[in-house]
């Protein structure tokens, strides 16, 4: 929206210098003010690079002082600011977005740093029992027991590991 906007002042401001050059695109106003860069190239600059060339163009147009642009410059520089305030406030959600995910990986890294311990508490604990890793670790992954019998096995009885 606020680049919309700022399209429409940049436009405005150009087409208005452009017909006080007498439609002559080397001729003062224009000449000045926009140089070799034209209103539809500056449309498709981002905001960062919008901002530096309005401000400079702004710069221009209050040293040359010509009264026809004077309404154009005004909407342009308010377009401008918003741009500018818009394109600060992104960067600072970017910021923000940026720390969560920050948050974010160090959550999973000690996730991951647990998961480790406990398979190596396991595997110290009862040697050689990597389905018992599977099965605390990644139940949803460890083998099914078809039998009554079968479903015993690995369980604890009495406080003892029955053997696989």
């Amino acid at each position: 929206m606020l680049d919309a906007a700022w399209d429409a002042a940049i436009g405005d401001l150009s087409g208005r210098s452009f017909l006080a050059a007498g439609k002559d695109a080397k001729r003062s106003p224009y000449a000045q003010l926009f140089g070799s860069i034209s209103a539809q190239d500056a449309k498709k600059l981002g905001a960062s690079k919008a901002t530096s060339l309005a401000r400079d163009i702004l710069a221009k147009g209050a040293a040359q002082g010509h009264p026809e642009l004077g309404t154009s410059l005004q909407q342009l520089a308010q377009a401008t600011t918003a741009l500018a305030d818009a394109d600060t406030e992104r960067a600072k959600a970017r910021s923000q977005a940026m720390t969560h995910e920050v948050a974010r990986i160090g959550q999973l890294e000690a996730v991951e740093q647990q998961t480790a311990e406990t398979e190596v508490a396991i595997l110290m604990t009862f040697t050689g029992r990597s389905d018992l890793v599977r099965a605390v670790l990644a139940p949803d992954r460890a083998e099914k027991k078809k039998t009554g019998e079968d479903a015993a096995v690995g369980a604890v009885k009495d406080g003892e590991l029955l053997p696989t």
